[in-house]
């Protein structure tokens, strides 16, 4: 449901649509969802894979500990190739890791009222990374986002 939704989005905003999401951090959210809290990490690693098989494949099908996928087909694909970007949230070092690993970007939190990363947390975020990084790149409103996928790209992720 996901995946339509964001290459429909994707689509309707002429292939402008970034896809910025967040683990979940209070308990509430988990309660709501029935979904323990722990191994969201793992859970998450496997989402993200299934969403970019979605957007990629002609036919996509996924297997495994949390999600099962049958052959699907999923039409229109978004605009943007080979996905639409993805960004993540999160403060904890495994967050800024997984950032820095499996998406286009990073997403600051409201709690942070758009303030940059300690020296550590931005080594974390870069940590998941095969290149080493310059600069930070966070994500603040639309300006920000196209910075972060630029620096992204720029430095061959």
């Amino acid at each position: 449901m996901l995946a339509k939704r964001a290459a429909t989005l994707d689509i309707l905003a002429g292939g402008r649509f970034d896809l910025g999401l967040g683990l979940g951090r209070a308990d509430e959210e988990n309660q709501a969802t029935g979904v323990s809290k722990h191994r969201r990490g793992r859970r998450a690693d496997e989402f993200l894979a299934v969403l970019r098989a979605l957007w990629q494949q002609d036919v996509a099908e996924h297997h495994g500990e949390f999600h099962q996928v049958p052959p699907t087909r999923l039409a229109p694909k978004p605009v943007q190739r080979p996905h639409p970007p993805i960004l993540l949230g999160g403060q904890a070092p495994a967050a800024l890791r997984r950032a820095g690993r499996l998406a286009d970007g990073w997403v600051s939190g409201s709690r942070q009222g758009g303030v940059g990363l300690r020296g550590e947390d931005e080594g974390r975020l870069h940590a998941g990374r095969d290149r080493r990084y310059d600069a930070l790149f966070q994500s603040q409103g639309r300006q920000g986002g196209r910075q972060v996928r630029r620096s992204f790209r720029e430095q061959g992720s």
